[in-house]
């Protein structure tokens, strides 16, 4: 905001209208900082100052009826001395502004705005014990930079720098009932200046240590550690303690070597002014943790798990409970080892007792799958068309409860038939038969065992083959008469053997005709010699596979007639005609002699001469 003091001015009123137009238009637009004067004002002149945005500028003109005291006692206001500057402008004779009071006119304006010198920082504090330390409160100070140290016996504990904007400021982990002395500085934003925070004393004493303020840890290596927010690496000590060097140590706990097992163990802790703290340490109980002991998860039933380590076995007067839930079922009703179902996971948790007392402590949890080893022990009837399967369970490490688990089942099958039909069942073993099946066919037979419908351990597997069975008999028969009295047979196979290839063989029999033995060859080719002739013969074929003869097949043949014999008959015949026709000629021609003879003699008797060949007839 801009002030002016018009009082002396009331009739240069077109003078004041400018000015006032002019501070308007300056404060509208502020943003750059500049110095008004009165010359700037009437005349346009303006000068760039550094000075702040937001001027405050006092103005004073005088009229001529003013008297001068007056002027000069305001020019020589204190207030005005630092922050005013007195201008008497005198403008150009052009000017009517000007022309109407020419000399009579002083105003006073400042140049610039000047800046505060800040208030030096100062800072003090307060010192509080708390739980494992000591509690810092900054009061009346200067947000910044502060450095903190906690000194114990002129050797420097703390020293840390915070950036300070609570004011409050928590140092933890010192030793109880100690006297710290303690430093609060502040840092300049130069890095190069500090000051000292003033306190009411520069000692503090912490409060005493409690056992609730101490933790009993087990360690490894035969160990046991206490752990704690304050600071008590200096102030254990414990009998027996042979050696330390394997137990490790870091800013919040420390641990000391026990020399006895089965044992209590008694710790005192003392620090500074604080009365002796003693902690009494059951050994077995507090190095009972998942790094100490060695559990076992046993898969046997009944149930048994190990809950000691070598160390801790010693001890008689150590012994653990165990409940067992299911890991799937949490929240049901915990079992006791005695009472686990085979083939089941359970999560188990020990209460270790004392002497048969209840502790607070427990084992860490133990991972328990139950599983049973079962072995199956199978006997195998074959036929041709069915499988029997007859087995019996035992287990090495559930075979004393095996035989009373009834939730134990079977599933008893044969690929690819899957055809099953059991016909016995008992926990520790069973009966099944697989009918339905293909003679001289593979299968692959299994026992699954079950366990309340869910299916546990290894299937047993073998693989069976069923007895050879009837073959199927020959595709076709092809029965042909090369000869009169030949039949020969063919035929083509291509139905299953039901029995070994090898031993095949083609059976070929001739009906009726008894005196010929059936043939057997590995090669469905027959030839049936000397048949007789102009017959009707049925040929059957069967198919042998070195057990059992298929169906035959048949085919009928016709032997024709004997051409040899009517050729020979036919010549016979002839012959017979010939020699017939011979005989009948010589018939006649002897007889035709005989007439000629008796022609003759009649001829002689009648010329009485002796006919031709009557010597002959004497002599006979």
């Amino acid at each position: 905001m801009t002030t002016w003091n018009l009082k002396q001015f009331m009739r240069t009123d077109k003078l004041l209208d400018h000015v006032i137009k002019k501070l308007t238009d300056q404060e509208r637009h502020h943003g750059a900082a500049k110095s008004v004067t009165i010359n700037s004002l009437l005349f346009g002149e303006e000068t760039t100052n550094s000075s702040p945005p937001r001027t405050t500028a006092n103005a004073t003109v005088v009229s001529p009826s003013v008297n001068s005291a007056a002027t000069s006692a305001t020019r020589a206001s204190p207030a005005n001395t630092s922050n005013e500057t007195s201008l008497t402008p005198t403008p150009p004779s052009s000017s009517s502004d000007s022309q109407a009071s020419p000399t009579d006119t002083t105003v006073t304006a400042p140049t610039a705005a000047t800046e505060t010198t800040p208030e030096p920082p100062k800072c003090s504090y307060t010192v509080t014990p708390i739980e494992f330390g000591l509690q810092i409160n900054l009061m009346n100070f200067t947000p910044g930079e502060y450095n903190i140290s906690i000194i114990e016996g002129g050797r420097r504990v703390i020293n840390k720098t915070v950036i300070n904007q609570s004011g409050q400021h928590n140092i933890q982990h010192l030793k109880p009932c100690t006297e710290y002395e303690h430093e609060v500085t502040f840092i300049h934003s130069d890095g190069n200046k500090t000051l000292q925070c003033t306190c009411n004393g520069n000692k503090t004493k912490t409060k005493e240590m409690s056992e609730t303020d101490i933790t009993v840890q087990s360690s490894i290596n035969g160990c046991v550690c206490y752990q704690s927010n304050w600071d008590i690496s200096s102030s254990i000590s414990a009998p027996n303690v042979t050696s330390a060097d394997q137990c490790s140590s870091d800013g919040k706990s420390f641990c000391v070597e026990h020399g006895d097992v089965c044992s209590d163990f008694e710790t005192t802790f003392t620090s500074g002014n604080c009365p002796s703290l003693s902690i009494t340490t059951n050994i077995i109980v507090d190095l009972y943790n998942s790094s100490e002991s060695k559990l076992s998860g046993p898969t046997g039933l009944p149930a048994k798990i190990d809950p000691m380590s070598p160390t801790i076995s010693e001890c008689k007067n150590i012994t653990v409970n165990y409940t067992c839930s299911e890991k799937d079922k949490p929240d049901e009703v915990n079992k006791l080892l005695s009472e686990l179902e085979p083939f089941t996971e359970y999560i188990c948790t020990g209460l270790i007792l004392n002497n048969n007392i209840r502790t607070n402590r427990t084992t860490p949890p133990v991972h328990l799958n139950t599983d049973c080893d079962l072995t199956i022990n199978m006997e195998k009837e074959t036929t041709n068309t069915s499988i029997n399967l007859s087995w019996k369970t035992t287990s090495k490490n559930c075979d004393s409860v095996l035989h009373t688990r009834y939730n134990l089942s079977y599933d008893c099958s044969c690929s690819p038939s899957e055809k099953t039909r059991i016909t016995e069942l008992q926990p520790d073993g069973g009966t099944c038969d697989i009918t339905g099946l293909k003679a001289f066919t593979d299968y692959k037979c299994g026992v699954q065992p079950k366990y309340n419908g869910r299916t546990v351990s290894n299937k047993k597997e073998v693989t069976l083959k069923t007895d050879p069975g009837v073959p199927d008999g020959p595709s076709k028969v092809t029965v042909t008469v090369p000869e009169n009295n030949v039949i020969k047979v063919e035929c083509s196979h291509r139905g299953n053997i039901r029995g070994p290839i090898e031993k095949r063989r083609f059976i070929a029999r001739l009906h009726p005709g008894g005196e010929n033995k059936p043939q057997n060859k590995t090669e469905c080719k027959f030839e049936f010699k000397d048949l007789s002739y102009s017959t009707d013969y049925t040929v059957e074929v069967t198919v042998f596979n070195g057990y059992f003869e298929s169906k035959p097949g048949r085919e009928t043949a016709h032997t024709r007639y004997n051409d040899k014999a009517v050729i020979g008959f036919l010549i016979f015949l002839i012959s017979a005609a010939l020699l017939l026709v011979a005989c009948v000629c010589y018939r006649k021609l002897r007889k035709r002699r005989s007439d000629v003879d008796e022609n003759l003699a009649s001829e002689a008797i009648y010329m009485n001469t002796r006919p031709p060949g009557w010597h002959h007839k004497e002599a006979q």
